[in-house]
């Protein structure tokens, strides 16, 4: 263990870097990862959907995981230009291509479908706003307040078991019980153009909606404090090719065993359906 972060070191490991399975029925998967998640958030769900001879193709997004230190450098124009550029590069190997986002990587997979050819899309607790007035004014208040601190606007409880599971998820060797650790996560601080830049891709994900014609499954959870269940359906509501499904769970849908288990018979008998024997 660790007195001391890094959050760029944290992501070094090979769980967090993009990855490629081949599979056998010719339907290439697209997962498209949340922030501030890496390809590892998603391994679960491509393991499951591996076994059932799909192939899997998750990037990793430019500015994210071990590339953390030039995030601020990043905008969504990036973000999408890179999944864009993975999935032309990967659509003429396979019969059909599905796209699967969680939270920000939703609203990233809404922009990708609306810009190429796709047979399915699916979004999961798809972000696109924040239902508070100093989030419609990010683009004016981020030149006056460079930077602000997110774990001490979340009151972070260290004797909570959800929260250190979810520091954990990119800082797996932080020792959550040393106080300078503490100290350093709660002083944490990001600029408010990498904010900008996530409304961004929630306001363009959001617009996207209307130029998408392939069957879309959106899968929200019920207990979701960020993305929250009315935010879904409202986005889901004047959508005509969009199904909406709510599951038993909060905003991680990908990592969470309990949740997991939910999602992916809703995911398999969207892509299941309709698709070539």
């Amino acid at each position: 263990m660790t007195s001391s972060l890094s959050f760029a070191h944290a992501f070094q490991t090979p769980e967090h870097q993009p990855f490629v399975l081949d599979g056998t029925n010719g339907h290439a998967i697209v997962l498209i990862h949340g922030f501030p998640g890496t390809p590892g958030e998603m391994r679960l769900l491509a393991a499951s959907l591996h076994q059932h001879g799909f192939s899997l193709i998750c990037p990793l997004l430019p500015g994210f995981g071990s590339q953390i230190d030039t995030l601020t450098q990043k905008t969504n124009a990036d973000w999408l230009h890179h999944i864009l550029s993975t999935c032309r590069q990967h659509r003429s190997l396979y019969a059909r291509m599905t796209i699967v986002g969680h939270s920000l990587g939703g609203a990233l997979a809404a922009q990708v479908a609306a810009q190429m050819p796709v047979d399915k899309l699916v979004l999961l607790a798809p972000f696109w706003r924040l239902d508070h007035i100093l989030w419609t004014a990010l683009p004016i208040i981020r030149h006056f307040i460079p930077v602000f601190r997110p774990f001490r606007l979340m009151k972070p409880d260290f004797n909570s078991e959800e929260f250190r599971a979810g520091i954990r998820n990119f800082l797996p060797d932080a020792n959550l019980d040393d106080e300078n650790v503490q100290q350093q996560i709660v002083s944490f601080r990001l600029p408010l153009a990498v904010l900008n830049e996530i409304r961004t891709a929630g306001h363009k994900g959001h617009a996207a909606r209307r130029r998408i014609n392939c069957p879309v499954l959106v899968i929200q959870g019920n207990a979701d404090p960020l993305v929250t269940p009315s935010q879904t359906q409202t986005y889901t509501a004047d959508w005509p090719v969009a199904q909406y499904c709510e599951v038993s769970a909060a905003h991680d849908l990908v990592q969470d065993e309990r949740a997991l288990s939910q999602v992916l018979p809703l995911i398999f008998a969207f892509l299941n359906d309709g698709a070539q024997a």
